[in-house]
């Protein structure tokens, strides 16, 4: 199947480079796209009006239509509604207002000079999604790494944020908030390598006194001491010698898996992903294999039972194959077993 993409880019340099990315890069080696070039946003329009365009892309700055003007007029078309659009400035970076574009025309923004490899791999899975009719809800809230991206819970759950970010090899702090509970999820290229959290009971400290590792008495003299030489409380717990350091940190690393699961049951508030390594100097690492948890952490709260007759009555039979599923079918059958997957399997359901 042919896909159109419409590049709207009065600068030559730039222009020329994207078409060298489509027509030369690997990625794109197996895919019939024809690329629809303009200079300005006028032509951009015409071009978008007399095709069925499936990817937008868009510099800001442009003569005679200026890519908000056309971003908009492409939402407002009909078939422009849903079709995911890229935008790319050296000028406009102000994250206020980039924010408010995502939100208003559901973008997503790359600054110039752009990382080919980010551009090429935000791109594939753009074009890839379209073909697996991805949601527009989904396509408009799916981290990138072109800049912080925020949202809510409810639409975008922390497992399908986790394997998100492991897609694209993520490096930055996603910050979760439902109420007054924070969590921050530290990564390095898509995995977490650690996790802090404001809840008493997955506090380090409180933590090992339910482990029965450290008595309260303890507990609280390490919290003080902590407190008076400011430092964490991991660090002061190592540094008094008392304990066996690689049992402490294998209960952090334990401690990390925990905040991260206890957060997939927030069926609300909000998120924001903040791209960057703002941590590694300070952070104990504990990497954690992101799929290896998304599903160890939904079976823990699921009914096998369940799922399979829900399977068998074919309630779940609007699910589709992926691209992510192929991907993560090993994982989910170490996880889950064969049973599910076998049902998941027979004519008529997907996933």
């Amino acid at each position: 199947m042919q896909l159109k993409v419409l590049i709207a880019e009065d600068d030559k340099h730039t222009r020329t480079i994207m078409e060298h990315i489509f027509q030369k890069d690997p990625a794109f080696k197996d895919m019939d796209i024809e690329l629809l070039l303009a200079p300005d946003g006028e032509l951009a329009l015409d071009l978008f009006k007399r095709n069925r365009v499936d990817l937008v892309i868009s510099d800001l700055l442009m003569p005679k239509m200026d890519g908000f003007a056309f971003c908009r007029a492409v939402r407002e078309s009909d078939h422009g509604k849903d079709i995911p659009i890229v935008i790319t400035s050296a000028i406009y970076k102000e994250t206020a207002l980039l924010n408010r574009l995502r939100e208003e025309l559901g973008v997503v923004f790359f600054p110039k000079p752009f990382q080919v490899r980010e551009f090429t791999h935000e791109i594939l899975g753009l074009l890839q999604r379209g073909e697996a009719t991805e949601t527009p809800a989904a396509r408009r809230t799916r981290i990138t790494m072109s800049g912080p991206f925020q949202g809510t819970l409810d639409v975008r759950p922390l497992p399908t944020l986790l394997l998100d970010i492991y897609d694209i090899e993520g490096t930055g702090v996603l910050l979760l908030e439902q109420g007054k509970m924070q969590k921050e999820i530290f990564f390095l290229f898509g995995r977490p390598m650690g996790a802090e959290s404001n809840i008493r009971h997955e506090m380090l400290g409180n933590y090992l006194v339910t482990k029965s590792v450290i008595t309260e008495k303890r507990h609280q003299e390490l919290l003080a001491q902590a407190k008076n030489t400011r430092v964490s409380f991991l660090k002061a717990l190592l540094d008094a010698r008392e304990f066996d350091q690689e049992l402490v940190l294998k209960y952090h690393a334990s401690l990390v898996k925990v905040r991260i699961v206890n957060a997939f049951r927030w069926h609300s508030g909000n998120y924001t992903f903040s791209p960057g390594d703002t941590f590694s100097e300070r952070l104990p690492k504990s990497p954690v294999d992101p799929v290896a948890l998304v599903f160890a952490g939904l079976k823990r709260g699921a009914d096998l039972d369940v799922i399979t007759q829900r399977v068998q009555n074919d309630l779940f039979s609007t699910i589709k194959f992926n691209e992510r599923y192929h991907s993560l079918r090993e994982e989910f059958l170490r996880v889950f077993g064969d049973t599910v997957l076998a049902q998941l399997g027979q004519p008529g359901t997907n996933i």
